[in-house]
């Protein structure tokens, strides 16, 4: 059997293999110093978090460490510079220069350089550098019981005792108008959050893993705006390194889609309207009389004919994006032309043209 052959001597006496190893392609290659600043990254790394290298030169690891993951990071660098452990494996969350943030596995050795006698942590990054969603969510929220399609905008983990936010991933953080690194660094929950909504969660019993509670979420952007999303809710201890914190777990996903609501509605417009002119039908053969009301030709509101297509396609309930497909139209287009119906119909707006068309019958003359 072959033994295992240790790089890393041979690596260290030898300036041009160095050199060497910062040019292999798809993986991230950092030199860090004694203090934790980089003395060296190769372009790959530098490129995938969006520094350049002069960038990356001024910085220091826990600069780009999610503070969640960065007890663990000091205790292991310690333990490198210290000589206790030759290499050490982890699995971290670093921030990129636009805020967004990666899961990433590092590899790192105590690098102690003939060029230059000092102490020297190599790392090595995982060579996608992206762990897969599915590979982050278990290892940081393992414990949560939520299935995935409860959790499709994005999940937040709250220290429940001080309402730090500690992680925040999704797309309802875009929403917000913020970034993960801004969520995670400088936000508590109150600055997101109504406060009904949050006296709500601080009354949930702890350990509900297996007994998420549903409600209904109202967060705050920093503009004022507010966005309602669906939301679950549980508690659970984290432990690490023999230390237990209460957390609160959220997992977002979508409300009711209000145009769901608005098809059935027009399904019960729709019978509702068909009741009535079989009525006057039976009222017009009893009394000999024949008053049921006429159709509305719409040829009177003067439609040119791409206003009349994209009115029967908005009858369909359809939103602007489906119409502006539909037709291979711009959306810009499409509303421009739905501004125009409406001073036609004298309406203000597209709830008072959908009450319009269905409460009469038109025919597209």
């Amino acid at each position: 059997m072959s033994e295992k052959i240790n790089f890393l001597p041979i690596l260290q006496k030898s300036r041009k293999l160095q050199d060497a190893l910062y040019h292999i392609p798809d993986l991230g290659i950092a030199l860090l110093d004694s203090d934790g600043s980089y003395l060296s990254a190769n372009q790959f790394f530098t490129d995938e978090l969006g520094y350049t290298q002069d960038e990356i030169l001024c910085m220091n690891y826990r600069c780009i460490t999610s503070p969640v993951f960065l007890y663990e990071n000091n205790k292991a660098f310690d333990s490198l510079i210290e000589g206790e452990k030759p290499d050490h494996t982890l699995i971290k969350k670093i921030y990129r220069k636009d805020g967004s943030a990666i899961f990433v596995i590092v590899r790192a050795f105590q690098f102690h350089s003939e060029i230059g006698n000092r102490k020297k942590i190599l790392c090595f990054y995982s060579k996608d550098m992206r762990i897969s969603r599915r590979l982050a969510t278990e290892i940081v929220y393992k414990e949560c019981s939520i299935p995935p399609e409860q959790r499709t905008m994005g999940i937040l983990i709250i220290d429940t005792p001080t309402r730090k936010i500690n992680i925040a991933q999704g797309s309802f953080i875009s929403q917000l108008g913020l970034t993960e690194k801004t969520l995670e660094t400088l936000f508590f929950l109150d600055q997101i959050m109504e406060e009904e909504t949050i006296n709500l969660l601080e009354a949930i019993p702890e350990n509900t893993v297996d007994t998420p509670v549903k409600f209904q979420a109202v967060l705050l952007c920093p503009t004022g705006r507010k966005v309602v999303l669906s939301a679950n809710a549980l508690r659970f201890q984290w432990n690490s390194y023999g230390q237990s914190r209460n957390k609160m777990f959220l997992s977002f996903y979508e409300k009711e889609d209000n145009r769901d609501i608005l098809i059935q509605l027009q399904k019960e417009i729709s019978q509702l309207r068909e009741m009535t002119l079989r009525i006057a039908d039976k009222l017009s053969v009893e009394t000999g009389t024949d008053e049921v009301k006429s159709p509305l030709d719409i040829s009177r509101f003067h439609l040119t004919p791409r206003e009349k297509v994209i009115l029967s396609k908005f009858a369909e309930v359809k939103t602007v994006k489906e119409i502006a497909y539909d037709l291979q139209l711009a959306e810009v287009t499409v509303r421009k032309h739905l501004t125009k119906i409406y001073r036609k119909f004298h309406v203000p707006g597209k709830e008072e043209l959908l009450l319009f068309v269905y409460n009469k019958d038109f025919i597209n003359g």
